[in-house]
């Protein structure tokens, strides 16, 4: 079931029917409406001073809401087609790229996979701050400082 804002003709044959002293489900099996829809209606819209439907204060709010809703609506689809469209071009360029790989690889496996497994050794080790290389008798441990390092020690030592 389709759900459909209520009407100003609506709004105000529920006032008319309010006023008659209908209560809220034989208003919503006159208008074919959920009984809950009606009963909202009633008391979002009621005056707080008796109690009574204002149509007009429905309608104006209605007015004012409904078109703002559908502004909100229309910038999350683009949003989400906008991300999809994203994604769907990413995984392009990635499938592109392993099939690039790949018939590199079929070409030469060595070389490729040497090539591969530096490219990953160098994006890994360039994030690192520091690296401690184990002799194979886990006898002592040997910092790796890079050659490249902003933070070099300084020449001088310690000032006394």
């Amino acid at each position: 079931m389709k759900y459909r804002q209520l009407t100003s003709e609506e709004r105000y044959r529920i006032s008319a029917l309010r006023q008659a002293g209908s209560c809220p489900a034989a208003i919503a099996r006159r208008l074919r409406r959920h009984r809950s829809t009606i009963s909202r209606e009633l008391q979002r819209n009621g005056s707080p001073w008796d109690g009574s439907y204002r149509p007009s204060k429905a309608q104006e709010q209605a007015n004012r809401e409904i078109p703002m809703a559908r502004g909100v609506a229309t910038q999350s689809i683009s949003e989400a087609e906008g991300y999809a469209l994203e994604r769907v071009n990413r995984a392009e360029g990635e499938a592109t790229r392993f099939e690039a790989i790949l018939g590199e690889y079929q070409g030469a496996p060595q070389v490729t996979r040497r090539r591969l497994y530096l490219e990953a050794m160098t994006g890994l080790l360039a994030d690192m701050k520091g690296l401690y290389i184990v002799d194979r008798d886990q006898q002592a441990m040997v910092p790796w400082l890079p050659m490249e390092s902003s933070q070099q020690p300084s020449a001088e030592g310690r000032k006394p």
